[in-house]
C-alpha cells in the first residue's frame, strides 16, 4: 500500500469454501496493482475455510469472524472495518485475473463522479484452474445507464467483477439483509443516486457448481412447492425501486429506465 489510505479494499464474505478460497486470495495476491488491503469475514464457517485463510500469511489480509449472519452482514462488517477509497467484492469461490484491479483503478481515475464501477465477467467450471486469456487488446470503458442494461443482461455488473466507492456507501447505506439479492438491491440503490461505468475487459472468473447462494436457492426452487409471499421476497431490487419511484419522477429518463428494469423483473 502506498498511505494508509489504500485504494482498494478487497471485500470476501467467507462461508464454507475451503476448497476454493486459497485460489480466491491467491488471485488478489497476484495483483499487478498493489494498492489494496483485504479484508476476509468468516461468517461462521463449519469446515476448515478459516484455518486455510489463516494458514496465508501477507501483511495485507486482515481476518474478522462473526456467527452466520449472511452474505450481506458479512460485507457490512468488511465494509465498516475498511479504509479504502472503493470496496472491491470478490466472493471466496470466485478468482480475478492478475490485473483485475489496475482495471479497476482506470476505471476509478477515468471516472471519478462513478459511484459503481466494473469489469467483464465469465463464468468456468470449478473444477478448472483459472486461466485467462490474453486480454491486452484494446477494450471500451464508458458510462452506461445500468437500469436499461440490467432489463437486457442482469449480469451486466457481476458481484466478483465490481467496486463501490466509500463516497456512495455514505449516501445509499450498506447491503440489506435478504437471503439472496443483496447484490442487485444494492447496485439499484447506488445507480439511483450515481453514474455507472463499466469495462469490456473480462478480468473476474465467476465458478460454477461451488455450493454457493444460486446453487442453494436453485436446489430450493425445484424441490420446495414455490410461495412467493412480498415483492421484497421475489425481488429486493424491485421492491426498493418500487418504493422509490415517487421520488424520481421528475427525472423522466431516470424514470424510464427503471421502469423497464421492474418490468424485466417482474
Amino acid at each position: 500500500m502506498t498511505g494508509t489510505t489504500p485504494k482498494f479494499s478487497v471485500i470476501i464474505p467467507l462461508y464454507n469454501k475451503e476448497k476454493f478460497v486459497a485460489r480466491t486470495i491467491g488471485s488478489v495476491l497476484a495483483q499487478t496493482f498493489r494498492d489494496f488491503e483485504v479484508i476476509v469475514v468468516d461468517d461462521g464457517s463449519t469446515d476448515g475455510s478459516l484455518e486455510v485463510v489463516q494458514a496465508i500469511a501477507d501483511p495485507r489480509l486482515k481476518i474478522l469472524r462473526q456467527s452466520n449472519l449472511g452474505q450481506g452482514a458479512a460485507r457490512n462488517t468488511a465494509i465498516v472495518e475498511s479504509k479504502g477509497a472503493w470496496a472491491a467484492f470478490l466472493d471466496a469461490d470466485d478468482a480475478w485475473s492478475p490485473n483485475h484491479l489496475a482495471e479497476l483503478a482506470h476505471l476509478a481515475d477515468s471516472f471519478p463522479d462513478a459511484g459503481l464501477i466494473a469489469t467483464r465477467s465469465f463464468m468456468k467450471d470449478s473444477r478448472l484452474d483459472p486461466i485467462f486469456g490474453d486480454s491486452k487488446g484494446q477494450f471500451k470503458r464508458y458510462f452506461i445507464d445500468y437500469f436499461r442494461a440490467a432489463a437486457a443482461d442482469i449480469s451486466v455488473v457481476h458481484t466478483s467483477a465490481a467496486a463501490i466507492s466509500r463516497v456512495a456507501f455514505r449516501q445509499v447505506g450498506l447491503f440489506g439483509n435478504y437471503p439472496a439479492g443483496q447484490d442487485l438491491e444494492m447496485w439499484a440503490r447506488v445507480a439511483l443516486e450515481y453514474p455507472c461505468a463499466i469495462s469490456e475487459k473480462p478480468t473476474s472468473i465467476y465458478f460454477q457448481s461451488t455450493g454457493g447462494v444460486m446453487d442453494s436457492l436453485v436446489k430450493k426452487t425445484y424441490m420446495a412447492k414455490p410461495c412467493i409471499m412480498t415483492l421484497e421476497e421475489l425481488s429486493p431490487s424491485v421492491a426498493t425501486l418500487v418504493a422509490r419511484m415517487g421520488s424520481i419522477t421528475a427525472d423522466r429518463a431516470l424514470y424510464k429506465s427503471v421502469v423497464s428494469y421492474i418490468d424485466s423483473r417482474v
